[in-house]
């Protein structure tokens, strides 16, 4: 599938945006700021889907940008369950166009897409993963300063209950707040030559049709804090916030 749009077409004001937050995203990620990195990334995505360009068109490199790579397999294992990584992962794949190969016996996965496509995944990921563990800690000493009025707390079991039943509900949150996006016909054309592409280079890597990871729920939930995650996951700003940093013109 070509661009729509030659690089000659798009404002130069455009292409000089998108370089701009591209440096900006690299500088962030050298001095480990990863909101500024994600808040980038996702400014740099919005872009590319709007102009129907791929980094290539604006990095002046070959179509190396471009072409389908299979990540090393990486692991999702997690001290309050395996199923909320992967779950947060998946559904970040799914709407950058990427797809998420599984290894459940080894708790591995990998990603397939393109290089900027699986660049962006990878940040998104380690953005929300860091922020939804962070959030759920602030949940679990705000019900435990509510409980304390009673003379309670929740015991080291309780407590790694609750930040899982937070961690699960809030990336049903962000699938929720993902759908809430209407896609444009020029997004739901690049997830059609996207799922074409990668199926392509899995069948031509593999010789056979490769199933993408699933997950398996958990029945054994703190309702509260399965709530709480998920309000936070529905309502986490997907939104580019470069601008209240004075980063992007």
């Amino acid at each position: 599938m070509e661009n729509k749009n030659s690089q000659q077409e798009v404002p130069q004001k455009i292409l000089d945006k998108i370089r701009k937050l591209l440096k900006l995203q690299q500088g962030a990620k050298e001095i480990n700021s990863e909101g500024e990195a994600f808040a980038a990334a996702q400014a740099v995505q919005r872009l590319l889907t709007e102009y129907n360009l791929s980094l290539a068109d604006v990095s002046d490199e070959d179509d190396e940008k471009q072409k389908i790579v299979e990540t090393d397999d990486f692991g999702y294992t997690s001290q309050y369950g395996n199923y909320w990584k992967q779950s947060l992962m998946i559904t970040i794949a799914h709407y950058n166009y990427t797809q998420v190969l599984g290894n459940g016996y080894k708790r591995k996965i990998s990603l397939v897409g393109s290089e900027a496509n699986v660049q962006i995944c990878k940040e998104l990921y380690d953005y929300l993963t860091k922020t939804f563990q962070r959030l759920a800690k602030n949940r679990l000493d705000e019900a435990n300063a509510e409980l304390s009025t009673q003379g309670k707390r929740y015991s080291a079991f309780g407590a790694r209950k609750f930040i899982r039943s937070y961690l699960e509900g809030a990336c049903a949150g962000l699938e929720e707040n993902y759908q809430q996006r209407q896609p444009t016909s020029e997004e739901t054309a690049l997830v059609v030559c996207h799922n074409e592409m990668i199926n392509d280079f899995l069948t031509e890597k593999y010789h056979r049709n490769m199933k993408t990871s699933n997950i398996k729920c958990n029945n054994d939930v703190n309702e509260s804090a399965l709530m709480q995650g998920y309000n936070d996951g529905k309502n986490i700003n997907l939104n580019n916030q470069i601008e209240k940093k004075g980063g992007a013109a």
